[in-house]
C-alpha cells in the first residue's frame, strides 16, 4: 500500500512538472510566431519572409515528430525530451547574435528538428508512465499547455522586442529553456527509477518472441491515413490561422502590433475553454472523430462571417476568430485521447508523432500560403479557404468516426 501511495505521489509530481515544462517550451516555440506582426510593421521581415521562416520550422518539425514518435516508443521518453530542450536552448542562444534572414531561416528550422521527441515523449508519459488514476485528467491538461504557452508568448514577445530588441527575446528563450532542462533532470532523477514506461519493456520482449503486432494493419483498419488529413486541416484552421491573426487585424483595422498581439493573447485565453468543452461532448458521444465533426460543423457559419474581414465591425471578426479557434482547439485536444487509444498495441508515441507531424504540416501549409495569398488577394481570399477546408474536415471526421474508428475502439489488443 505504501509503495502504491508513493508511486501515485511521484506520478502526480511528474505530471505537474511535465505540464509546466511543456507550457514553457510552447511559449518559447511560439515567441517567433507571436512576433510576426512586429517584424512586418517594423520592416525587419516582409510577410512572405516572416511566413517562410515560420513555415520552414513547422515543415521540419513535422518530419521530426514522426521520427520522434517511433523513437519514443522504443527508448525512455525522459531522454528524448531532454535532447529536445537542450538543443532548443543552444539554438535560441545562437539566434541572440543574428537577425539576418538566411541565418534565422536555417537556425529556426534546426530548432524544429531538434524538438523531435518533446511532444511524443510527453504523450508516452501520459499514456503509460503516470498512474492510470491521473491519465484522464492529464489528457485534458496536456491540451491546455499549448494554449497557455500561446497566451504567454503573445503577452511577452512583442513587449520584449520593443524593450530589449531581438537579442532580448531570444536571450529570454534561452534562459527559460535552461531552467526547463534543470527541472526535467531533477524530475527524471526522482521518478525514473520508480515510474517506467512498462509497455517499452513489454514490446521488447514481444519483439524478441516474434509476437509484436504489425503496425501497418493497425494503421489502415483504424482509419489513421484519413485521421492524419483531418489533423492537418484542423491545425490549419487553429494554430495556422492564429499565427496570422495579429497581422490580419493590424492590416484590416489599422491597429498597433502590440494591440493586435493582445487580442491574440485574449483569443488563446478563450481557446482554453475548448479543453473543457471536449470533456462535456466526449462524455455524451465517446467517439473522438464524431466530436471533431460536430465542432467543425459549428465553425462553418463563423468562417462565413470572416469573409467580411475589413468591412464588418472588428468586434464581430474577433468574435468569429475566437469561436472558430476555440472549437478547433477543442478538436486538437482530442489528439491525446486518439493517440492513447493505440497504447493497447504499444504504439501511442508513434501515433502521436505521426498526428503531431501532420498537425505541424498543416501549420506549415497555413504559414507558407496564407501570407502569400493575403499579400496578393487580400484576407477575404484566405477566409474562403477556411470555409472550404473546414467543411471537408467536418465531413471526413463524420464518415471515419462512424465507421473505421468506432470499430477500432472496440477492438481488443489480441485481435
Amino acid at each position: 500500500m505504501k509503495n502504491r501511495t508513493k508511486e501515485e505521489k511521484l506520478s502526480a509530481y511528474l505530471l505537474v512538472t511535465a505540464l509546466l515544462i511543456y507550457v514553457l517550451v510552447c511559449m518559447t516555440k511560439s515567441n517567433y510566431t507571436a512576433s510576426i506582426a512586429f517584424f512586418v510593421k517594423e520592416g525587419i521581415f516582409t510577410k512572405a519572409k516572416s511566413g517562410l521562416i515560420s513555415a520552414c520550422f513547422y515543415l521540419i518539425y513535422s518530419v521530426g515528430q514522426i521520427i520522434g514518435g517511433v523513437i519514443s516508443d522504443r527508448i525512455s521518453p525522459y531522454k528524448v525530451i531532454s535532447i529536445g530542450v537542450l538543443g532548443s536552448a543552444l539554438i535560441n542562444l545562437a539566434l541572440c547574435f543574428t537577425s539576418r534572414f538566411e541565418w534565422v531561416l536555417v537556425l529556426w528550422s534546426l530548432c524544429g528538428i531538434i524538438q523531435f521527441g518533446i511532444w511524443p515523449g510527453l504523450v508516452k508519459i501520459v499514456a503509460s508512465v503516470i498512474s492510470p488514476k491521473h491519465r484522464k485528467t492529464a489528457s485534458v491538461l496536456v491540451g491546455m499547455c499549448i494554449g497557455t504557452g500561446g497566451i504567454l508568448s503573445y503577452l511577452v514577445a512583442t513587449p520584449m522586442l520593443e524593450w530589449l530588441g531581438w537579442t532580448g527575446l531570444f536571450g529570454m528563450n534561452t534562459a527559460i529553456l535552461a531552467l526547463v532542462l534543470v527541472m526535467w533532470a531533477s524530475v527524471e532523477k526522482l521518478t525514473a527509477g520508480t515510474l517506467m514506461p512498462h509497455p517499452i519493456s513489454r514490446l521488447k520482449k514481444a519483439a524478441a518472441a516474434g509476437d509484436k503486432p504489425a503496425f501497418f494493419p493497425i494503421f489502415l483498419r483504424s482509419g489513421l491515413p484519413i485521421i492524419m488529413v483531418i489533423n492537418m486541416i484542423i491545425n490549419m484552421l487553429s494554430i495556422g490561422i492564429k499565427s496570422w491573426v495579429p497581422t490580419m487585424m493590424m492590416e484590416s483595422y489599422d491597429i498597433s502590433a502590440t494591440w493586435a498581439s493582445v487580442q491574440t493573447a485574449v483569443t488563446y485565453a478563450v481557446n482554453i475553454a475548448g479543453a473543457f468543452a471536449v470533456i462535456y461532448l466526449f462524455r455524451k458521444i465517446k467517439n473522438e472523430l464524431l466530436c471533431e465533426s460536430a465542432y467543425l460543423f459549428i465553425c462553418i457559419p463563423f468562417y462565413v462571417v470572416l469573409l467580411f474581414i475589413g468591412r464588418g465591425p472588428m468586434w464581430s471578426m474577433l468574435t468569429s476568430v475566437m469561436v472558430t479557434t476555440t472549437f478547433t482547439y477543442a478538436v486538437g485536444n482530442l489528439n491525446v485521447r486518439t493517440s492513447a487509444t493505440y497504447e493497447k498495441y504499444g504504439c501511442s508515441a508513434t501515433v502521436s508523432g505521426i498526428l503531431n507531424g501532420m498537425a505541424s504540416f498543416g501549420i506549415f501549409a497555413a504559414n507558407a500560403s496564407f501570407g502569400i495569398i493575403a499579400q496578393n488577394h487580400g484576407w477575404s481570399a484566405v477566409t474562403v479557404i477556411l470555409v472550404c477546408i473546414g467543411s471537408l474536415g467536418a465531413l471526413l471526421s463524420l464518415v471515419v468516426g462512424a465507421t473505421l474508428w468506432r470499430r477500432f475502439k472496440l477492438e481488443k489488443a489480441s485481435e
